[in-house]
């Protein structure tokens, strides 16, 4: 049984990210590419050959510093409802006496934890093959192999007579329902905004589905910044430290790639990372991709069969972490508050710098129509000068 990858690549005992792929590894790569896959299919082996490396100094953004007091409403929602009150009160008293916002993400979260009390976190001894049989069930659908599924869908015959847990089903609907109250919570609250830049959680499914040449695969994301639903088996807890699963870590890369590889060009070049957020029941994890225009550049000629065996493919997928926030703390969800802040002053830092480059451009115009002004000026003076050398010609015939 393998190590975890994940924790694998933070200790750096990962194969190959130290190093550019050889022959083999581009016929591995090809090879994994060759086939048009869901990336909820996707295993360690894509991690291998796509060369993702786990970095724990890089950052996922800069979180603020914590304020020394937050808005009402936010406190609110970090003091929480009392533990008694959640798991006994029924959602609509909740609603009645905390609001319906802050009542239903307390009776989602009690009903949440005695969903999971059952449950174990999975222990680093489960096979894969459990993990992809119990994920890939969960929202099943019959689909043929070549049809777009979801990142949490079945697809193919081959796994429709595995049967996932009960339990696990209520567990994920509860897990998503419980994020996004969460992030619609915050977003409404937090005051991140601009003249041209607001925020707002949207759980529909986004799909994604870049192809070229040796590549051919499809993602659909739930929604959001890009919200991945899983259960907790998903998780693995090794030494008292929990760490995301091969094939947990493998789908959300996938979806990572696949986003970059269907941006436009001018996207491409301001953006050469992508923010994933991954809730497992009520923990809370996010995750940036960052994949340079190089990697991308790289990639696409290594998965190309026309191309040769001896591509130069050394380019790596950084990936960087925040920490779990468990949401059913208030140190968890503080965290989360200044997590969701730092995300959104991501994209607005981002934006005034765009504004200050186009304020600049605007500078460049103005100054090239003051010179177009000073040379029409003085056109129109050797125009006179023109004129009053005729009038002497005029005054010499006379």
């Amino acid at each position: 049984m393998a190590a975890n990858y994940f924790l694998e690549s933070t200790q750096g005992r990962t194969r190959r990210t130290d190093k550019g792929s050889g022959p083999e590894d581009i016929a591995k790569l090809r090879e994994l590419f060759g086939k048009t896959l869901s990336t909820s299919y996707w295993t360690r082996d894509h991690l291998v050959a796509c060369r993702v490396l786990i970095k724990r100094d890089l950052r996922v953004f800069e979180v603020p510093p914590h304020p020394k007091s937050y808005p009402e409403a936010l406190q609110n929602f970090i003091d929480g409802i009392p533990v008694k009150e959640r798991d006994k009160e029924l959602e609509f008293s909740l609603c009645d006496k905390y609001g319906p916002s802050l009542g239903r993400i307390g009776a989602i979260l009690g009903r949440l934890k005695k969903t999971q009390h059952h449950f174990d976190i999975q222990q680093a001894g489960t096979s894969d093959r459990v993990l992809r049989s119990t994920r890939r069930v969960t929202r099943s659908t019959p689909s043929s192999p070549t049809s777009v599924v979801s990142s949490a869908e079945s697809e193919g015959s081959s796994y429709s007579g595995i049967q996932a847990p009960r339990s696990s089903l209520p567990t994920e609907d509860l897990a998503v329902a419980l994020i996004s109250e969460v992030l619609r919570y915050i977003l409404l609250h937090n005051g991140k905004s601009s003249e041209t830049l607001a925020f707002q959680w949207d759980d529909t499914k986004h799909q994604c589905h870049p192809s070229g040449s040796g590549f051919d695969f499809q993602s659909i994301d739930d929604g959001g910044v890009s919200l991945l639903e899983a259960d907790k088996r998903a998780l693995k807890r090794i030494n008292n430290k929990y760490a995301i699963g091969d094939e947990l870590l493998a789908q959300i890369t996938g979806e990572a790639l696949a986003i970059r590889l269907s941006e436009s060009q001018d996207y491409a070049d301001d953006f050469e990372f992508v923010i994933i957020m991954v809730s497992c029941g009520f923990r809370v994890q996010f995750f940036r991709f960052e994949i340079s225009n190089t990697y991308i550049s790289q990639f696409k000629e290594a998965v190309n069969p026309e191309e040769g065996p001896n591509v130069a493919f050394d380019a790596t997928i950084e990936v960087g972490t925040s920490k779990w926030m468990e949401l059913d703390t208030a140190v968890g969800r503080k965290e989360m508050v200044q997590q969701v802040a730092g995300l959104c002053d991501t994209f607005l830092s981002r934006e005034e710098a765009t504004d200050d480059d186009d304020d600049d451009d605007d500078d460049d115009d103005d100054d090239d129509d003051d010179d177009d002004d000073d040379d029409d000026d003085d056109d129109d003076d050797d125009d006179d000068d023109d004129d009053d050398d005729d009038d002497d010609d005029d005054d010499g015939e006379n």
